[in-house]
């Protein structure tokens, strides 16, 4: 099992390299680094193979997360820019990323825990993404 904790919020270049990836079964598949930063070609939440196992297409590069807590927004989602600006920062909430059985994050901002999975349908070009919220008393909502 591949496992990693608070250290992604000190070493985004470390997180950077270390990847995830499933697969359909038909050419497909979904990949991209610890904290979602795709950093390959063809990094994306959906790659589908249009003959299989050649001609992938890139369907889903990648989701823009924000979770709201008592209206205030929180992005969870990093991007890198040319000149190395991380805006937003998301990756600093994620307390914890593990690949096996599949990948799943876990973001950690104040008192609510944010639990999400990725899994993909078998012999489908399909990417399921489930969200858990845990722990909390309070108004929250997740924009995708």
């Amino acid at each position: 099992m591949i496992s990693v904790g608070r250290e992604i919020q000190s070493d985004l270049a470390r997180a950077t390299r270390q990847e995830w990836l499933i697969t359909n079964g038909i050419g497909g598949y979904a990949s991209s680094t610890v904290p979602c930063i795709n950093t390959r070609r063809y990094h994306g939440i959906l790659v589908a193979a249009r003959r299989p196992p050649v001609e992938r297409l890139v369907l889903v590069s990648r989701l823009e997360e924000t979770l709201i807590i008592d209206r205030q927004e929180i992005s969870l989602s990093t991007c890198v820019h040319e000149e190395d600006i991380k805006n937003p920062a998301g990756y600093l909430h994620l307390e914890r990323f593990e690949r096996d059985p599949v990948p799943t994050w876990y973001y950690q901002i104040r008192d609510v825990l944010l639990i999400k999975t990725m899994n993909m349908v078998y012999g489908q070009n399909t990417t399921l993404v489930t969200y858990k919220l845990l722990g909390n008393n309070r108004e929250v909502a997740l924009r995708v």
